[in-house]
């Protein structure tokens, strides 16, 4: 099998560990594991795949860190580590991955610490999931130079910080202005022809919020909203006095 080009092993019931063996199949340019039941760690040799095109191992029972050795990938084009329970921290490295454009997928999983900064040289990379997952921090304003994004998404974490508000669908225009006239975020503009948003628009925005001068002072509201937000002693009263009021009022009407 030292010939091996393609391996797809996908929606199996396919469980164990993934050999290190795996590493010697050096002609290797696509490897898919997903939706299995495979256990155990990902293997460091997994990285000396130098023509590696696409590794997807989403949707199986992965733990432990993700390998620093898959840095090494360099024509690897997606990369899809999804739905696992992958813990530590997202490794610098991966920032190494220059030809990574179709997606760099890291979504469920139990990453935590801070989104690395080195991920703004994935120039061409026009998909970044990091979604539930635990991480915190800032989202990193080197992040804003990423033109060609198309689909991010860094929802459930713990992450702090101003992010342009981009309407999508129904209410989401309104709270995308609301934030707007409150200065905690701004708005990025439709195509007045089509309704839809460019790349060049999301990147301005986000150079706006995230890197410019003049957009510190919706870094300073967003951080003092924070600071509101968790709290908890504060929101705990908020809470009662709502209910306080709404068993008032009730009172009232009966």
């Amino acid at each position: 099998m030292s010939k091996l080009q393609d391996l797809g092993l996908s929606s199996n019931f396919l469980s164990g560990t993934i050999p290190s063996e795996l590493g010697n199949l050096d002609q290797l340019y696509r490897l898919n594991l997903s939706s299995n039941l495979i256990s155990g760690t990902i293997p460091s040799q997994i990285g000396g795949i130098t023509l590696l095109q696409s590794l997807d191992l989403s949707g199986n029972k992965l733990t432990g860190k993700i390998p620093t050795e898959l840095g090494n990938l360099d024509r690897l084009l997606l990369l899809d580590l999804g739905q696992n329970d992958l813990s530590g921290t997202i490794p610098d490295q991966l920032g190494n991955l220059g030809s990574l454009q179709i997606a760099l997928d890291l979504s469920r999983n139990s990453l935590s610490g801070k989104i690395p900064s080195n991920l703004a040289k994935l120039s061409s990379l026009e998909k970044l999931n990091v979604s539930h997952n635990e991480l915190s921090g800032q989202i990193p304003k080197e992040l804003s130079q990423l033109s060609s994004l198309v689909t991010v998404d860094f929802s459930y974490n713990n992450l702090s910080g101003p992010l342009p508000s981009v309407p999508v669908d129904l209410d989401q225009g309104l709270n995308a202005r609301l934030m707007e006239e409150k200065g905690f975020g701004v708005e990025v503009e439709r195509n007045e022809e089509d309704g839809c948003f460019n790349k060049e628009d999301v990147a301005k925005a986000l150079r706006l919020v995230m890197v410019d001068e003049e957009g510190e002072s919706y870094r300073k509201r967003a951080q003092k909203m924070m600071e509101v937000v968790r709290d908890k002693e504060r929101q705990d009263k908020n809470v009662d006095g709502f209910i306080q009021f709404l068993a008032t009022n009730r009172s009232l009407e009966a």
